[in-house]
């Protein structure tokens, strides 16, 4: 049955200019910008069965103007969740479009999409620059959502013509892109993709998951993503750093020379393959304000098996040309693009390049629960990609590898269940989705190995009180890691931990520590003893249930217990 679903947008605009900025969700926070500062729009979708128009919200002003915007499943939906509506607001000062999923069901996959943005996002929330480039007098925002093999699309038109100047034609939006991620984990037929009776409904389940891909399993890798001299370093998985509250599950290679600028160096494809997943990202993840345009990158080398690129600073003439065709809509074409071993598939400088492996027939055993991850599916698979190399290849890359403990890797899946030590969300957060458009890592928190040298004890969360960096979010090292987060249960009661700045020093030179690490020897994290962070208490109440108190620029003689202003994190 066809489910009609209509989203009624309440633009309050008083006389005095001051407006009422209404955010999604059920928060309202008052607002007094210039006439052409925020506005903000309250989408709510409900099912309707009638022809009859939805009536208005009721409003104090009864006169003020109202703005209809209808949202509706796309011609190509399948039926699924009945619920699933969508809540925006338009801020027109910052060209910043958010968006909430409202009624998904649990498990499900949610990706976004908007004819105003390149970008996409996944998850429950979506924020998005408009691009200049596409500013029309109606945005259209999708977000598709699968479960199982039944995949729902529903589209909201706003009205953003206020945006549009005056001598400014505009051609009429396309189709927003749509993209069907991973199930987890994928099991996939060996269906020929070129059987002479193939139709969309015998189509093999790999190529409706990855477009263009064939097969499963892993393969061997023939070269690294740069050249051996155009990079200084690899940084391994599971760092901390900004909005990456818990460890991170890509690597990262370090130019030979960041000062050189963008565009710097090539960046070349490891094995044969198809990128299937393939988009720009113009705004800064930590702040959501504008930057020069980035690449992101995802190859399907088989139907199982992936790696990664990100940060990429330009593409490839030719791969950006083939993009351009159909942007990476598959309601346009899109089938994604072959690529051979050792192709120049852009260009990186100024900046790292992240990298990663993703094998989707593998599933990590250090998350207790891997569903908490939906909202980045490919997490849950990562692996070490050292492996895949071939012998020679391989040990360049392990020389430039900060990391020279097992696993050289790195690691990001800490948990123990009934042990502190992992990652945590705060309760009723939504795990790590979040539940708000902004700052989804604000509810995060990990305690967990650093990255380069595991004896060492991280603390991370997702708001520090007093951090000043873009993303609030902050890590530290733990000064004496006792005892254990390992070992620490409901039994240890209230523990206290000092928190501290670190470095790195050389194992044989313990005296030159530095946040600048180079891959020669192996490198050990130790606390700055100038640096004066505070204290964190921990309590595990509940085997999955801990109590959280941080206390910065304290003395760890001036903390014994709790306040009420504690918070309780979850997993």
């Amino acid at each position: 049955m066809e489910i009609n679903l209509k989203l009624t947008i309440l633009l309050l605009l008083p006389a005095v200019l001051i407006l009422l900025l209404v955010a999604c969700g059920d928060s309202q926070t008052a607002d007094t910008p210039t006439p052409e500062a925020k506005v903000a729009a309250k989408a709510i979708a409900q099912p309707t069965s009638t022809q009859e128009p939805p009536k208005p919200e009721p409003s104090a002003d009864t006169s003020t103007p109202v703005a209809k915007v209808e949202t509706k499943p796309s011609s190509t939906s399948e039926k699924g969740g009945s619920d699933l509506r969508v809540d925006c607001s338009l801020d027109t000062e910052q060209l910043r479009v958010s968006c909430q999923a409202v009624g998904y069901q649990p498990g499900s996959w949610l990706n976004w999409t908007s004819t105003a943005s390149w970008a996409y996002g996944g998850g429950s929330q979506w924020q998005f620059i408009i691009d200049a480039e596409l500013i029309a007098p109606t945005t259209q925002v999708s977000l598709e959502e699968c479960k199982a093999s039944i995949c729902t699309t529903t589209t909201t038109s706003i009205d953003t013509s206020a945006l549009v100047p005056e001598d400014t034609t505009y051609r009429t939006a396309s189709p927003a892109p749509s993209r069907t991620p991973a199930k987890e984990p994928i099991r996939v037929s060996e269906t020929p993709s070129s059987s002479p009776d193939e139709s969309p409904g015998n189509t093999p389940t790999e190529e409706v998951e990855f477009p263009g891909c064939k097969g499963t399993g892993t393969i061997e890798f023939d070269q690294s993503p740069m050249r051996y001299e155009d990079f200084a370093a690899i940084e391994p998985y599971g760092l901390l750093a900004g909005a990456h509250v818990t460890p991170i599950d890509h690597m990262y290679f370090t130019p030979m020379d960041r000062s050189l600028g963008r565009d710097s160096y090539e960046v070349r494809a490891i094995a044969d393959g198809v990128l299937w997943d393939l988009g720009p990202r113009d705004v800064h993840t930590d702040t959501g304000e504008k930057k020069k345009r980035e690449w992101r990158m995802v190859f399907a080398h088989t139907c199982t098996f992936h790696s990664y690129f990100d940060l990429l600073t330009s593409l490839a003439p030719d791969i950006l040309a083939e993009w351009e065709e159909t942007r990476g809509n598959r309601n346009e074409g899109w089938k994604g693009i072959p690529i051979k071993s050792g192709q120049v598939v852009g260009r990186i400088g100024g900046q790292t390049l992240d990298f990663g492996v993703y094998d989707y027939e593998i599933v990590l055993d250090g998350f207790i629960f891997p569903e908490h991850y939906d909202s980045e599916p490919w997490k849950i698979h990562t692996v070490d990609p050292f492996p895949y190399f071939p012998a020679g290849v391989r040990k360049v890359l392990l020389q430039k590898n900060l990391r020279k403990v097992e696993p050289v890797a790195g690691k990001i899946d800490h948990d123990i269940d009934g042990k502190l030590t992992g990652n945590w969300f705060e309760v009723d957060t939504n795990w790590y989705a979040s539940k708000g458009r902004d700052r989804y890592w604000a509810g995060h928190l990990a305690i967990v190995p650093n990255h380069i040298d595991p004896t060492a004890w991280m603390f991370s969360i997702g708001h520090w009180t007093g951090e000043e960096t873009s993303s609030g979010a902050a890590n530290f090292i733990i000064v004496n890691a006792e005892p254990n987060p390992k070992n620490v249960g409901i039994n240890e009661g209230i523990v206290k931990y000092e928190l501290a700045e670190y470095c790195y020093s050389p194992v044989d030179d313990m005296d030159n520590c530095s946040k600048i690490h180079t891959p020669a020897k192996q490198l050990l994290a130790r606390p700055n003893p100038q640096s004066d962070i505070g204290v964190v208490l921990v309590q595990m109440i509940e085997d999955r249930l801990l109590k959280v108190e941080a206390f910065p620029g304290r003395k760890i003689t001036e903390v014994e217990s709790f306040t009420s202003a504690a918070k309780l994190y979850e997993r």
